[in-house]
């Protein structure tokens, strides 16, 4: 394949042979229009920009740009069908390595520009259109989201170069066609020795962790795996970093938290079982510890938490594994809850990539009044 044209293009240009592009796009994201068994059908992908007006989206990721684009294609689709007793075909060609954040980009909105792409595709969805997401290359986290996730149907190629992150091992095990018990099978069966993988913010001394060098080296060290057992290793290496990890600063969170609460008594799961005096929550005064979302799906990491609980004297709680999805299913959960209570905000609301779990603050204090070296925080 030539380096100077991606997947997504070439699979576009392949699916709609010399088909004229729709005109008023940014040059990352291309649309045209085709025929399956006759019927007509709107392909979208997104591709490499060089001259990108954000750097961060030259290679083919989804910013801002590109997220609002794809929602005008998508919109534009439902508009022009609208009338129609039956609504053409959306196929959304996937290859995009990431979404595209900086510093610019999340004081703009790409998480609106991100969100209004999901939106698009899920009222196009609604509104009767068959999606289709067909991954062709990469499909990584929220670029995924915006650009084929919200398909009735995802067909992915059996090839090296296709990579699916969803940000979930639930989301993993769908996309893969597992269950997450096999997941961890893999993982059981490998050993990640052979693996060096990063340690992210290995010097800092605080409680603040990130995954982001450690999913790009997994991510290129995937695209050299030829066997079973090397997936299997992979997948064993990547989980006990993770893992690693958390338990590091968990258990620095622990230590603090009992510092500054000398007060609090090692957990009694006894105490749980007896009615609490008048006017006292049961357990305020133990060590308790809640993990919930997605991480707690991992068998090892709830272990692994499990094991440093116990060991300051904490009470482990986390819910059913039933109930542990990925990032993006919560988000979309909540904001469910806030539309069906009439809680929406005008399209020229305030960006917050960091948004407080306290309502209360967070729609008292909206605007963001700290700036990291990462962009503005909460």
């Amino acid at each position: 394949m030539s380096n100077s044209i991606s997947r997504g293009e070439l699979w576009l240009e392949t699916l709609v042979p010399n088909a004229k592009r729709l005109a008023g796009l940014c040059p990352s994201v291309q649309a045209a229009d085709g025929e399956l068994n006759g019927e007509p059908v709107r392909f979208i992908t997104v591709v490499p920009d060089a001259h990108n007006h954000y750097p961060r989206a030259a290679q083919g990721e989804v910013g801002l740009l590109e997220g609002w684009t794809l929602a005008k294609v998508v919109s534009e689709t439902i508009a022009l069908d609208a009338d129609n007793d039956v609504k053409r075909p959306i196929v959304a060609v996937i290859d995009v390595p990431s979404q595209a954040y900086g510093r610019r980009e999340e004081a703009f909105g790409i998480h609106q520009a991100l969100a209004g792409a999901a939106a698009a595709y899920a009222n196009a969805r609604l509104a009767g259109h068959p999606v289709i997401g067909l991954i062709v290359g990469k499909a990584m986290s929220g670029a995924f989201l915006a650009h084929g996730y919200q398909a009735n149907r995802l067909i992915a190629f059996n090839d090296k170069g296709v990579l699916i992150h969803a940000m979930g091992k639930a989301s993993a095990a769908r996309i893969t066609l597992r269950t997450v018990e096999a997941l961890e099978k893999l993982a059981a069966k490998g050993d990640g020795s052979r693996f060096e993988l990063p340690r992210a913010l290995l010097g800092r001394k605080d409680c603040d962790f990130s995954f982001s060098g450690l999913k790009t080296a997994a991510s290129r060290l995937a695209a050299t795996c030829e066997t079973e057992q090397d997936k299997a290793d992979l997948a064993d290496a990547v989980q006990k970093a993770i893992a690693r990890q958390l338990k590091e600063r968990t258990e620095r969170a622990m230590k603090a938290y009992l510092e500054s609460h000398p007060e609090l008594v090692p957990y009694d799961p006894s105490s749980l079982k007896q009615p609490s005096p008048a006017g006292e929550k049961v357990g305020t005064q133990q060590r308790l510890f809640v993990v919930a979302g997605g991480v707690a799906a991992n068998k090892t990491i709830r272990q692994t938490l499990t094991d440093l609980a116990t060991k300051y004297g904490f009470g482990f709680f986390a819910p059913p594994l039933a109930f542990c999805t990925d990032n993006a299913a919560m988000i979309a959960l909540a904001g469910a809850e806030r539309l069906e209570k009439g809680w929406v905000s005008d399209l020229d609301a305030v960006a917050r990539p960091r948004w407080p779990l306290d309502e209360a603050r967070a729609m008292g204090d909206p605007v963001h009044k700290k700036q990291g070296r990462q962009g503005a925080k909460a």
